[in-house]
C-alpha cells in the first residue's frame, strides 16, 4: 500500500528528468528516492506523479501531487542550469475517489521549449492460473465484422449486416467503461466513421457524432480526476489499462474527425497515467520510465522466478489496477487498496499484471499518434512532386486506380497528405496503403505509418476502389501537403 502522506519526508524532493528523443520537452520525471532503485514500491515513496517518459512540446503537461495540504502549492520547472523556466502554483483538487488520495495539480503547459534535466520543485511538494472468459453476447462481434468486410469490400450483402443490427443504432455502443474483448461494438462504429463507405450521408453523421459524443464523456471524467484518467471510479477491473488506452483511441479519433485539439490533448493526458502519472507513480510500460512495470506475468520471460531467465521485453502494457483482486498474490499484498491502487508488480499477479495483444495494440497506434499529430492538425511542410493516376479496372458500377507519389523535391517528405477532385461524381468506398477519406467530390489520402516518408527521388503507391455512374474520367490536379503537384 502507498503510504500516507504524514509518513512521507518534510522536505522539497526534486524531480530528475531525461530527454528520450529530440521530440520530447520533458522526459523521465522521477523523484530524487526512486533514483536509488527500479522497483515500483520506491515509487510510493514520493507525492509527486508525472509522464515518466516525456511530454510533447506542444501538448499538456501537467503532474499530480498527493498531499493533504488545502491551500495551493507554489511550484517552479526549472531547466539543466538551475534556472527557473516557468513557475506558478498547484491547484487543489481535494480528495480523489480511485486512489483514495487527496491531490492537487500541478500544469507547466506554458512552457514549451524542448530540453533535458528539467526539474519540478515546489513548496509543500515532497520530494498462474488462466481466467474463463464468458461472453454469450455475441451481437456486438457480429456487427464488427460486418464493419470491416464493408468497408474493406462495399458489397452489399455486409452493408447490410451493418444496417440491420440493433448495435448501428444503440446508445450503449460506447460504454463509460471503454471497449475490449467482450465489448466491440465500438470498433465498427470506428471503422465506419473513419473509412470512406457507401452509407448515407446522415448515417455517417450520425456515427460520427456518437464517436465525439463518446469522447466528450472521456474527457469530463478525465477532468473531474486528480491523475487525469478517462475512466469511472469504479472502472478499475481486470485489464483496466487497456480500456484505458482504447478511451484515448477514441479521443483520438474524434480529434481526427473534428479538428478539435481538446481531444488531442485528452488523448495525451491518457497516454501520462500510463506511463507515471498515475496513483502509484509507476509506469505501466516496461523499459519506459524511471520505474516501470517488469515482472509482468510470463511463462517464458520469467526473470522474477529464475534468473536465467529474461524480463519481458521493453514496450509491453501490463493489466493494470483491479478493485477485484482476483489472484492470490493481489489477495495477499493489495487488500483494502483504494481502486486505482490495486496494482502489483509481480509475476503471479495474473489479475493485475497479466499482458494481453489486445491491451497493448491501443499504445502503439498512441504512440504513432502522438509523433504525427500536432497541436496545429499535424499536417507536414508542403512538398514538390508528381503524380500519376492510373485506372486499372472498370466494371458496370465500380473501378479501381493505383496512385503514384513522386517527391522531386531536395529533401525527403516526412509525412504526406494527398489531395484531389473527382470530376464525375466518382465515391471511394475502399482504400489500401493510405487512409482516404472523402467529402462531397474532395478527396484526401493520408499516409499510413510504414510508408509515411518519401525519399527524395522516391514513390509510393496506393489504390483506391470505388463507384462511378457511368464514366472514370480521372482527376486533373492533385495536391501534396497544400502544395501543387506537377
Amino acid at each position: 500500500m502507498p503510504p500516507t502522506t504524514a509518513s512521507l519526508p518534510r522536505r522539497p524532493a526534486r524531480l530528475s528528468a531525461t530527454l528520450l528523443t529530440g521530440a520530447l520537452l520533458i522526459g523521465g520525471f522521477v523523484p530524487a528516492e526512486a533514483a536509488a532503485g527500479p522497483s515500483a514500491t520506491t515509487a510510493t515513496a514520493t507525492a509527486v506523479r508525472v509522464n515518466q517518459v516525456g511530454y510533447l512540446p506542444d501538448g499538456p503537461k501537467r503532474a499530480t501531487v498527493v498531499t493533504t495540504a488545502a491551500q495551493a502549492l507554489g511550484r517552479q520547472v526549472r531547466n539543466a542550469s538551475g534556472a527557473v523556466v516557468t513557475s506558478g502554483s498547484t491547484v487543489p483538487r481535494g480528495a480523489d475517489t480511485p486512489s483514495g488520495r487527496s491531490v492537487q495539480v500541478a500544469d507547466f503547459s506554458s512552457h514549451r521549449t524542448a530540453g533535458a534535466g528539467y526539474v519540478l520543485t515546489g513548496t509543500g511538494i515532497r520530494q498462474h492460473r488462466r481466467r474463463a472468459y464468458g461472453d454469450t453476447r455475441v451481437t456486438d462481434e457480429f456487427y464488427w465484422a460486418a464493419a470491416e468486410l464493408y468497408a474493406a469490400t462495399g458489397e452489399s450483402a455486409y452493408r447490410d449486416a451493418v444496417t440491420s443490427s440493433s448495435w448501428h443504432t444503440s446508445a450503449d455502443a460506447f460504454s463509460p467503461y471503454g471497449f475490449g474483448w467482450a465489448d466491440t461494438a465500438a470498433l465498427g462504429r470506428l471503422v465506419l466513421a473513419t473509412v470512406p463507405n457507401g452509407l448515407p450521408a446522415a448515417d455517417t453523421a450520425r456515427i460520427r457524432t456518437s464517436v465525439t459524443a463518446a469522447a466528450d464523456g472521456y474527457l469530463s471524467r478525465l477532468a473531474a480526476q486528480g491523475y487525469a484518467v478517462p475512466v469511472p471510479a469504479d472502472g478499475y477491473f481486470w485489464g483496466s489499462n487497456g480500456a484505458v488506452a482504447n478511451d484515448a483511441i477514441v479521443m483520438a479519433v474524434a480529434g481526427e474527425l473534428t479538428g478539435d485539439a481538446r481531444y488531442r490533448a485528452g488523448a495525451l493526458e491518457t497516454m501520462d497515467y500510463l506511463l507515471g502519472r498515475n496513483a502509484l507513480g509507476v509506469s505501466y510500460v516496461t523499459g519506459h520510465g524511471e520505474t516501470s512495470s517488469q515482472n509482468q506475468h510470463r511463462r517464458f520471460r520469467a526473470h522474477q522466478l529464475d534468473a536465467s531467465l529474461p524480463h519481458p521485453p521493453a514496450g509491453s502494457l501490463a493489466g493494470g489496477p483491479n478493485s477485484a483482486l482476483q489472484d492470490p498474490v493481489a489477495l495477499e499484498t493489495l487488500r483494502g487498496c483504494a481502486p486505482a491502487a490495486c496494482y502489483v508488480d509481480h509475476i503471479d499477479s495474473y489479475s493485475t499484471n497479466e499482458v494481453a495483444v489486445y491491451w497493448n495494440a491501443p499504445p502503439a497506434r498512441l504512440a504513432a499518434y502522438a509523433a504525427e499529430r500536432t497541436a496545429a492538425g499535424g499536417e507536414p511542410p508542403t512538398a514538390s512532386c508528381t503524380v500519376t493516376y492510373a485506372v486499372s479496372n472498370v466494371w458496370s458500377t465500380g473501378s479501381t486506380a493505383n496512385i503514384t507519389v513522386k517527391s522531386t523535391g531536395p529533401t525527403a517528405v516526412d509525412g504526406w497528405q494527398l489531395a484531389w477532385t473527382y470530376p464525375a461524381g466518382q465515391r471511394v468506398t475502399s482504400s489500401w496503403n493510405a487512409t482516404v477519406t472523402q467529402s462531397g467530390t474532395a478527396v484526401s489520402a493520408r499516409h499510413t505509418d510504414w510508408n509515411r516518408t518519401i525519399a527524395s527521388g522516391a514513390t509510393v503507391s496506393f489504390g483506391v476502389q470505388g463507384t462511378h455512374t457511368g464514366s472514370t474520367p480521372s482527376p486533373t490536379a492533385f495536391t501534396l501537403n497544400a502544395g501543387a503537384c506537377a
